[in-house]
């Protein structure tokens, strides 16, 4: 139990019935036991994830075990020294860069995860886990469901054959500049992330709130979940308010709490 079971037995008692009770807060807000863990490369400390889009313009927000995790970032890191080195093995050189300059304030930290109503894809990585691929994975999926009297989540049959039909929204959601789809609205027409914003309700509305994978590239066997907002995102000591369900903090605290992770990358033992 890490450095709990150091505790005395009159020490122990209270910190374990905190512990339970902040357990039993994430329970009621839908988050669950499981500590999964996420990888950053950001220089800067930061206390929720953007909704906005990621650097890589993946859907969502990905995590997966501490090892997982780890090597991910590994090779964020080595991606970045290599396209250094490719764009300006001059500047490459100037600078003297090398991996650890390169992976200075990296690091691992573990968080809780309401991922309650999950679809499962297979791993992708074709195009790494970009909106456009996740809508073929979900084109062939609705086919393949169709095929066998299947449902895929809240849809009817109809809405199933006219995703499939191209009259509907797929071939003009793979769109590159903007979404422009036969829809109830246009309101994502030509907003830089239309297309994860667009994926993202689509998923919702016909009842899922993340996807989940096996991983066959980090920790290889392990499963891996991308989440869809920010707000399924906390800490595993967060205050879990109910009343601030819908906030992307990672700490949900009364007051802006900036989350310094540089000290969690020590924080990798699994829940027993």
């Amino acid at each position: 139990m890490g450095v709990i079971s150091g505790l005395t037995k009159e020490i122990a008692p209270p910190i374990y019935g905190a512990l339970n009770r902040i357990i039993q807060k994430a329970r009621d807000m839908g988050f669950g036991d499981k500590i999964y863990y996420h990888s950053t490369t950001a220089k800067k400390d930061f206390d929720e994830f953007s909704d906005v889009g990621t650097g890589s313009n993946d859907l969502g927000y990905h995590f997966g075990t501490a090892q997982a995790a780890d090597e991910r970032n590994r090779n964020l890191v080595n991606n970045k020294l290599r396209n250094l080195f490719n764009e300006s093995p001059e500047r490459f050189k100037k600078l003297n860069m090398n991996y650890e300059k390169m992976g200075e304030g990296s690091r691992t930290f573990p968080v809780k995860l309401k991922a309650n109503n999950p679809l499962y894809l297979e791993e992708n990585r074709t195009g790494e886990w970009k909106a456009r691929d996740i809508l073929k994975q979900i084109e062939k999926k609705i086919d393949s469901d169709l095929s066998s009297n299947n449902t895929f989540g809240n849809m009817t049959e109809k809405e199933m054959e006219d995703f499939l039909s191209g009259d509907y929204k797929l071939n003009n959601v793979m769109r590159d500049d903007a979404i422009n789809y036969k829809a109830e609205s246009n309101e994502y027409m030509g907003e830089d992330w239309g297309i994860n914003e667009w994926t993202k309700d689509f998923l919702e509305k016909n009842g899922f709130d993340s996807i989940k994978y096996t991983n066959i590239v980090e920790d290889a066997g392990s499963e891996s979940v991308i989440v869809l907002r920010p707000n399924q995102i906390r800490m595993p000591w967060a205050s879990f308010d109910p009343e601030k369900a819908k906030s992307g903090k990672l700490l949900a605290s009364a007051a802006p709490v900036a989350v310094s992770l540089g000290a969690l990358s020590d924080l990798k033992e699994e829940p027993q």
